[in-house]
C-alpha cells in the first residue's frame, strides 16, 4: 500500500489511457464522426432511442402473458402485498366464492354481469355483496308449465330487486329447472310447480332482494341481514346466499347451494318444518338449515336423493 506521499502506481498490465484531448482507435473515430458530421449524431440517437423502445415492449410483453406468474424473487405481487384486495371476474352463468381466494381475504372485489361488488366476510365466514336495498322489482316474464300434471299445481312468480346484478328471466329460468327436476319436490305428494309471467295468477312469489330488503319481507322472523325466509306467500331469498352460498357449502358449487335454497324455502311452502341431522356423516335432509349448520351431515339439495324431507 503506498503512503500519502508517494506518486501512485498504475496497476500492472493496465493499458496505459490516453492524455486528455486525444483519442485513439474506434472510440476516436467515433467522436471524430460525432463532432465532424451533425447528422451522425441524430442517427445514432435514433438508433439508440429505437433500442430503447424495443426493450421496453419486449420487457411489458413478458410481464402480460400471466399476470399472476410469480415474479423473480418466487412470489406474486398479492403475496407481497398483504393488503391487496382479490378481484374475481364472472359472466352470467357463474357466481363466485370469495372465500376460494387464497390467503382467505376479508374483502374481495366481484365483478358480476358487468356491476363490480365490493365484498366483505364477517367472521362467521359468511360473504355480504354490501348491495343498498331499492325497494323497486322487475318480473320474469316467462311462463313454464309443470314438469307433471299432479293434483296441486302451484303458481308462481319470480321477482328480482332493482340494482342486483342478475337477469330477472336468467334467473326464474334457473328457478323453474330446479322446481320442475323431478329429483325435486315435483311429483311428491302430488305437487307440481308452474312459473306465471304475472302476478296476480300467482299462489306465491319468490323473490331476490338485497339483505335489506329480505329483513323486511321476512318480518317478523329475524333473518340478520344473512339468511332467507318463507313468510306466508313470500319466498325471500337473500341475495349474498345466491351468489356467494355459505361456509357449510365451502367445496361445493354455487349453484348446489342454490338448489338446496329453493328446494329448502319451497319445502316450508308445502308445509315441511326443519328437522335434525339424522346422523353423523350421511346426506343431509333438505329440511335441515344447511345454511347454518350440517350438524354432522354433509350438504345435499335434492329432495328425492335423501328421502324428501
Amino acid at each position: 500500500m503506498t503512503s500519502p506521499s508517494e506518486p501512485r502506481r498504475r496497476d500492472e498490465g493496465r493499458p496505459e489511457r490516453s492524455a486528455p484531448g486525444r483519442a485513439t482507435g474506434l472510440v476516436g473515430s467515433l467522436r471524430a464522426q460525432w463532432s465532424r458530421r451533425p447528422w451522425y449524431r441524430a442517427v445514432l440517437l435514433a438508433v439508440a432511442l429505437v433500442l430503447v423502445v424495443v426493450l421496453v415492449l419486449v420487457r411489458c410483453a413478458g410481464r402480460g402473458a400471466d399476470p399472476h406468474a410469480p415474479d423473480a424473487t418466487g412470489s406474486n405481487s398479492a403475496g407481497r402485498n398483504p393488503s391487496a384486495v382479490p378481484s374475481i371476474s364472472v359472466g352470467s352463468s357463474e357466481a363466485p366464492l370469495p372465500a376460494a381466494v387464497t390467503g382467505n381475504p376479508t374483502t374481495a372485489t366481484v365483478i358480476i354481469n358487468g356491476v363490480t361488488l365490493k365484498a366483505t366476510r364477517d367472521d362467521r365466514g359468511y360473504w355480504h355483496s354490501n348491495i343498498a336495498s331499492t325497494g323497486q322489482w322487475r318480473i320474469a316474464g316467462l311462463d313454464v308449465e309443470p314438469a307433471k300434471q299432479t293434483a296441486t299445481v302451484h303458481t308462481y312468480a319470480v321477482q328480482v330487486e332493482e340494482g342486483l346484478p342478475l337477469d330477472v328471466d336468467a334467473t326464474a329460468t334457473q328457478i323453474s329447472s330446479i322446481l320442475n327436476d323431478e329429483r325435486g319436490w315435483t311429483g311428491f305428494q302430488e305437487n307440481s310447480f308452474q312459473l306465471v309471467s304475472d302476478p296476480a295468477r300467482a299462489d306465491f312469489t319468490i323473490y331476490v332482494g338485497s339483505a335489506g330488503t329480505v329483513d323486511e319481507l321476512c318480518w317478523p322472523d329475524d333473518t340478520e341481514g344473512l339468511v332467507d325466509c318463507r313468510n306466508g306467500d313470500r319466498i325471500a331469498l337473500n341475495i349474498d346466499r345466491w351468489l356467494f352460498a355459505a361456509p357449510p357449502y365451502e367445496g361445493q358449487t354455487v349453484d348446489a347451494y342454490r338448489t338446496y335454497l329453493v328446494n329448502h324455502e319451497v319445502g316450508h311452502y308445502i308445509g315441511f318444518g326443519h328437522v335434525p341431522c339424522p346422523g353423523e356423516g350421511r346426506p343431509s335432509p333438505i329440511m335441515v338449515q344447511q345454511t347454518i349448520d350440517l350438524q354432522g351431515c354433509v350438504p345435499a339439495w335434492w329432495p328425492a336423493e335423501v328421502g324428501y324431507t
